[in-house]
Parts: C-alpha cells; sequence; structure tokens
C-alpha cells in the first residue's frame, strides 16, 4: 500500500523556535539598536540550517552504508521523533550551534565574546565543534540503525521501552 504525502506531514516547529530570534534581531540591527555584523543577526536560521543539512548529509551516509534489512511497521516519521530525545541528537544541536557562533566570531569579531572565551573563533575549535557534531548524529543515526536491525515483535510497545 502506497502512503500518500500530505501537506500536514511536514513538521517545521523547530523552525517556528528559530525564525522570531531571527526577525527581531534583523529588527533591532535595522532599528540601530545593536552594532551586529548580519551573520550574527542571521545566527539562529544558520544553526537550523547546517544542523538540518548535517543531519540530512550523515543520515544519508549512514543509511547507504548501513545493511537494513526490512522497513519498519511503524511510520517512520513517529520513529524518528521517538529518537529525537536520545542524547546524541541534542548533542549534535549544541554543537552546531557553538559551531556557528564561532564561525560567526571569526567573521566578525565582536566586543561582548572576547572576554568569554578567548578560543571561541580559533579554527581548531571551530573543527572540533563541527567534529564532534558529525560524531554524535553518525551515533544517533547508528542507534536508529541498530533498533531497525534487532528481531522486534508486533505490539509496538518496544520503541517506547527502549527510549524511555
Amino acid at each position: 500500500m502506497r502512503r500518500t504525502h500530505r501537506p500536514d506531514d511536514v513538521n517545521i516547529a523547530r523552525l517556528n523556535l528559530f525564525a522570531p530570534p531571527t526577525l527581531l534581531m534583523a529588527l533591532s540591527k535595522l532599528m540601530g539598536l545593536h552594532d551586529w555584523s548580519w551573520w550574527r543577526v542571521c545566527l539562529p536560521i544558520v544553526v537550523y540550517v547546517a544542523f538540518n543539512v548535517a543531519y540530512i548529509g550523515v543520515g544519508f551516509i549512514y543509511l547507504s552504508r548501513a545493511n537494513i534489512e526490512d522497513r519498519p511497521s511503524e511510520d517512520e516519521a513517529a520513529l524518528l521523533e521517538e529518537f529525537s530525545r536520545t542524547p546524541y541528537f541534542w548533542l549534535a544541536w549544541a554543537n552546531v550551534a557553538l559551531l556557528a557562533i564561532g564561525a560567526t566570531e571569526r567573521m566578525a569579531p565582536s566586543e561582548a565574546l572576547n572576554g568569554f572565551w578567548h578560543a571561541i573563533g580559533n579554527f581548531g575549535v571551530m573543527f572540533a565543534f563541527g567534529s564532534l557534531a558529525v560524531v554524535n548524529l553518525y551515533l544517533y543515526w547508528s542507534s536508529i540503525g541498530n533498533w531497525l536491525n534487532e528481531p522486534r515483535s508486533t505490539t509496538g510497545g518496544e520503541l517506547r521501552r527502549r527510549i524511555t
């Protein structure tokens, strides 16, 4: 049976978290309240886009190399929603955010972050955050791949017991 995709299948809840801060930051820059660079103004959306590019890229690489015998009977979107509660997922978010902060600091240094941490715009530190984000996303996708290769019963409750 072929599943038809409806417009309500797309979940943009996380985009709704990042768009308002970007709009408020752009408005405050245009009003002259802050002397930020446009890189810093667009930081929330850059973090969102960078994470999703890394998420899709690492997922594509892992799933194209993984040996998964059959597709789950559950809805794939629900499966990914359940697995988004794993620490690897959130550690990857944090590492991408720190990478983006470091990149904006390197492109347009600010006075505010110089006293916070002198290595924030360092290329080595940014490389470490990017590498940790990719490693965390790979571990996230491998946990999904391991779950897909486990023998399952037809009750459907195993996923909830495994994650919680």
